[in-house]
């Protein structure tokens, strides 16, 4: 069932930001024309403004998968938006990466109705299998035919997900095969259903660089556990610090400085990610960049943290380069923790289990 509406992007947007098209790649296939496009099964075509995938059950072929040949890349960003058609199990909005032929390739799946998560399924060398598997990253239940926002991030054997602009997903995963490919969108087919549906619009495809933390200095306060080792992934292993003396009354007493070594000289779009939280309440929770234009850091982010882990996603679009220099401490990001009442002492504590910087660029 075709039901070619054309997407207001704008309508997605919600309490989220995105950016849509730049980069390496773009069509939103306004001229009817799949420009730079091929597949290996199924039947892709452009119409009225929309990508449109039918998958076809041929040689007992699951995957109908469409590419841009012109991108071939390890470390790449791919996003559109998306929706599935009404039928019996056309639930999957599937972004393709590191494709290099049918029986080698990568797919990160936007799962509609009860399902409602995001799984990441590899072929390789004929063999399909999950990586990260099902009904672990969830995300906002939806129906089949709603236009949603899907984004993948894959960085050496890293991928991050954001579903309408909140990420969803953000995992080490040393099954992942790093290797170049293309990148792309696919739909299904099976003996049962036979033909399945994807409509794709506006997509595009840019270089990322997921930046790990390298090192950190504990600029104000007192070391308590942890370390880098521990800020790579959501895993309730912490970096914790406590309060220490400080010059003025009001400077923070816990001051965390993380350093990172992007390989991006010239960037288009810059988030840092933080996952933190304290364990008393009333305390103010800041995020300053290090603006290598003035040589000073520059608030992006303040609000209360929280007792429960909390993430925040900060997200540069308006001249990220300021914050980004090439090589050795390339970034730098200062988290600051400040009692707005006086604290019971000086025995409270600050935590961090994640942190990290995202770049994309042409």
């Amino acid at each position: 069932m075709r039901t070619n509406v054309k997407l207001v992007s704008v309508a997605l947007v919600g309490a989220f930001t995105f950016s849509l098209g730049g980069g390496l790649f773009f069509d939103d296939f306004s001229d009817e024309v799949a420009d730079g496009w091929s597949s290996d099964q199924g039947d892709w075509v452009a119409a009225e403004g929309i990508y449109i995938g039918t998958g076809e059950w041929i040689n007992n072929r699951v995957w109908n998968i469409s590419t841009v040949d012109s991108i071939f890349h390890t470390n790449v960003s791919v996003q559109a938006e998306m929706h599935s058609d009404a039928g019996p199990d056309d639930v999957s909005k599937m972004i393709v990466l590191r494709y290099t032929d049918p029986d080698n390739f990568l797919v990160v799946n936007f799962r509609a109705g009860d399902r409602r998560d995001v799984v990441v399924e590899q072929v390789e060398n004929g063999i399909r299998s999950y990586v990260v598997g099902e009904f672990q990253f969830f995300i906002n239940q939806h129906g089949q035919t709603e236009w949603h926002h899907c984004r993948a991030d894959l960085d050496g054997k890293r991928v991050v997900a954001y579903f309408d602009g909140k990420e969803v997903l953000n995992k080490l995963v040393p099954a992942i095969v790093s290797q170049p490919g293309s990148v792309g969108a696919a739909t299904f087919a099976s003996s049962i259903s036979n033909i399945e549906e994807i409509y794709v619009d506006n997509f595009s495809a840019s270089l990322v660089d997921l930046v790990p933390i390298s090192s950190l200095s504990l600029f104000r306060g007192t070391y308590f556990s942890g370390g880098v080792n521990d800020l790579s992934d959501n895993d309730n292993s912490y970096y914790v610090a406590r309060p220490g003396a400080t010059p003025i009354v009001t400077e923070a007493p816990i001051q965390i400085i993380f350093k990172g070594a992007p390989t991006f000289s010239d960037v288009n779009e810059l988030r840092f990610k933080l996952e933190a939280a304290v364990d008393v309440s009333d305390i103010q929770q800041s995020i300053d960049l290090f603006n290598f234009n003035t040589g000073q850091y520059e608030q992006v982010d303040t609000r209360l943290a929280k007792i429960t882990d909390t993430f925040v996603e900060v997200l540069i679009t308006s001249n990220p380069n300021r914050f980004v220099r090439p090589g050795t401490d390339g970034v730098l990001a200062r988290v600051r923790f400040r009692p707005n009442t006086p604290p019971p002492g000086l025995g409270w504590k600050a935590r961090i289990d994640r942190a990290m910087w995202s770049m994309s660029s042409n």
